[in-house]
């Protein structure tokens, strides 16, 4: 018998073929187009070279031995404007009470805390509250209340 079909002889020594698993009884593979001339092939991949080392770079001054590294602010004002979340945190925080991300977005464009020149501003401030929620869960700045309804975290809680 030969080693590409795959042959089952039965009591009657009838020859049967059978289906190859994986696939579905009666469905020949579609054999792949070969590649054009010129083109790389994964076969014909160069072996992976070991990546160059990168030289550290300071991003800040260096700090003396017994001084204290000068304390960060948590919301840095770029141009007198804040983050998406930032602003978030300051108008719910002015509001007091649970809002959705349209009203707060309107809120904070309209008293110039945060910009963007994106189509969807509220879809962006939501998945980004959500996802703030999600890593930080209880050190989080904010409450998700219902559906699309956030609070700050002790305020309208």
């Amino acid at each position: 018998m030969s080693s590409k079909s795959r042959r089952k002889v039965t009591k009657n020594l009838s020859v049967q073929k059978q289906p190859k698993v994986g696939r579905a009884p009666g469905k020949r593979p579609t054999p792949s187009p070969a590649p054009k001339p010129g083109t790389v092939t994964s076969r014909a991949l160069k072996p992976a070279t070991p990546a160059k080392a990168v030289k550290a770079t300071p991003t800040a001054a260096p700090v003396k031995p017994g001084v204290k590294a000068p304390l960060v602010k948590a919301a840095k004002a770029r141009d007198g404007q804040f983050g998406c979340l930032d602003a978030a945190v300051m108008v719910l925080g002015q509001s007091g009470k649970p809002m959705r991300c349209k009203p707060i977005v309107e809120q904070a464009i309209a008293r110039k805390l945060w910009s963007t020149g994106g189509k969807t501003p509220s879809a962006t401030l939501y998945a980004a509250v959500i996802r703030e929620i999600r890593d930080k869960g209880s050190s989080s700045r904010f409450v998700k209340k219902e559906r699309g309804l956030f609070a700050l975290r002790g305020k309208g809680a």
